[in-house]
């Protein structure tokens, strides 16, 4: 399938597996990707536990693939964790308050099976 013929929904199913299949090819071609790195979680690190069901987890040195997203706060009010909010979203993050980059962001990882996600202003 060519990038042409996907959908114009990056989150839509062939979307998915387009990038699924990237990765395979990158972890079986590529002799740098083959190799099983340890990755040890960051102290705080976004868990997603279904595609609209994610929560803060503090990381007590566990090791997990996982994937960051990068992004530009530009100057705008952003959705953070602070000291009073750490304790509820560490039960659940509040899906409809999420912007909607993060919303996709953990959607997306949740479709390729990645169980973690770091955010920093989240995270």
């Amino acid at each position: 399938m060519s990038i042409a013929e996907m959908s114009r929904d990056t989150g839509s199913s062939a979307a998915i597996e387009k990038v699924r299949k990237w990765l395979s090819k990158c972890l079986q071609d590529h002799e740098q990707c083959r190799k099983d790195p340890i990755f040890q979680l960051p102290t705080r690190i976004i868990h997603i536990e279904g595609p609209k069901q994610a929560r803060l987890h503090t990381s007590k040195g566990e090791i997990a693939d996982y994937a960051c997203l990068s992004h530009c706060w530009g100057g705008q009010a952003v959705f953070q964790t602070t000291a009073g909010k750490l304790e509820q979203y560490t039960a659940s993050l509040p899906w409809e308050e999420l912007p909607k980059t993060f919303q996709d962001a953990i959607q997306f990882a949740h479709g390729l099976g990645i169980n973690y996600l770091w955010i920093d202003s989240v995270c």
